[in-house]
Formats: C-alpha cells, sequence, structure tokens
C-alpha cells in the first residue's frame, strides 16, 4: 500500500494498491474502494492509477466515474 500524496490536501483517499488488472482505494475514514477491469473501462483504470500516483484528481475522478456520488 502507497500513502497517496493529496496535494491538494481536500481528499478522502488515504492510500491506495494496484496492479495490471485493479487498484485499491483506502479512504481516511476506514472504508476501501476496489476497481477491477472488469468494473471500469481500460480508461478509466489507467486515469485512476495515474492520478494515484501523481497525488492528485483521485478523488475528483472517483466521484465523477460514480456518478458523482461516491459510496466512501
Amino acid at each position: 500500500m502507497k500513502p497517496y500524496k493529496d496535494l491538494d490536501k481536500n481528499s478522502r483517499i488515504e492510500a491506495y494498491e494496484y496492479d495490471d488488472h485493479h487498484i485499491t482505494l483506502h479512504f481516511k475514514n476506514g472504508g476501501e474502494r476496489n476497481y477491477t477491469d472488469k468494473i471500469v473501462t481500460f480508461f478509466d483504470l489507467g486515469s485512476l492509477k495515474a492520478r494515484a500516483d501523481i497525488g492528485q484528481g483521485l478523488d475528483e475522478y472517483v466521484k465523477e466515474i460514480e456518478g458523482g456520488a461516491s459510496k466512501e
């Protein structure tokens, strides 16, 4: 698990881990969300991983792919 940098200091995401086929997000409230290549598109999975590594925009992207209302 890698800590999420949260460059904007406004994210609910605390840490993440991923491999070729999934990304798991760990939230500050103790929740966890797993996205696999069977749940989201290849493009979305790649964007989630890139934003996680950059440390910015991940929480906003999660809200976008979940229709504006995240489950965490």
